[in-house]
């Protein structure tokens, strides 16, 4: 089998098949640059915020390895600008749960993989019965392995890993009280990033056959 022959590079199609991975590469480039712009300052809060959680467990309240006050920030937080505050509370109450479910089976019946699996179990349960909210139940469930999973030496004492967790989310809610994101903000981004592309697009496309702009 024989393969198709190919257009002369002078011709446009030839001209057009040159310039096709060259407006890929420059496409991927201007829409991760446009992430970044969008997440920038969302990941720096958060980052800032994971800071000043894990601060205040481990300087404020004295626990060695506040594991879980930087993790329920990043959690809650995220590198979004919808920063709801019931969004938040949500998913703070979900990491609290869970942790605090997990250091209470860890203390009462140690660790293990029936211990992993009762865990995941009761959190998920409780959560579903608490809160409507699907992520609410996921981080319920993964923290709770997480604490049941991980030795004590590497996560904190049992129970203030639970107060770690509290601090992280109560952290996440200042943030998210104290800079509120604007909800417009996020679909005008997105209408802004369409035009352009198709800008970018349409420039790109316009050279005629002679090489002319239309």
């Amino acid at each position: 089998m024989t393969n198709p022959p190919q257009p002369p590079a002078t011709s446009p199609i030839g001209r057009l098949s040159r310039r096709i991975p060259r407006v890929r590469l420059r496409a991927r480039i201007r829409h991760g640059r446009r992430r970044v712009e969008q997440a920038f300052i969302p990941i720096i809060q958060a980052a800032i915020g994971a800071g000043v959680a894990y601060s205040i467990a481990r300087y404020g309240l004295g626990h060695r390895l506040p594991f879980f006050a930087p993790i329920a920030v990043w959690v809650c937080l995220g590198f979004t600008s919808d920063r709801r505050l019931r969004k938040v509370a949500e998913l703070a109450f979900g990491v609290a749960l869970g942790v605090g479910l997990g250091d209470l089976i860890v203390t009462v019946i140690g660790s293990g993989p029936w211990q992993i699996s009762l865990v995941l179990a009761i959190a998920a349960l409780t959560a579903r019965f608490l809160d409507r909210g699907l992520m609410v139940t996921m981080q319920a469930g993964v923290q709770a392995v997480v604490v049941v999973a991980l030795p004590v030496q590497a996560s904190g004492a049992p129970m203030t890993r639970w107060i770690d967790a509290v601090v992280g989310g109560l952290t996440a809610l200042a943030v998210a009280a104290l800079l509120p994101s604007d909800p417009r903000k996020g679909p005008r981004a997105q209408v802004s990033g369409l035009i352009k592309e198709l800008g970018a697009v349409l420039n790109k496309l316009a050279p005629g056959p002679a090489g002319g702009r239309l």
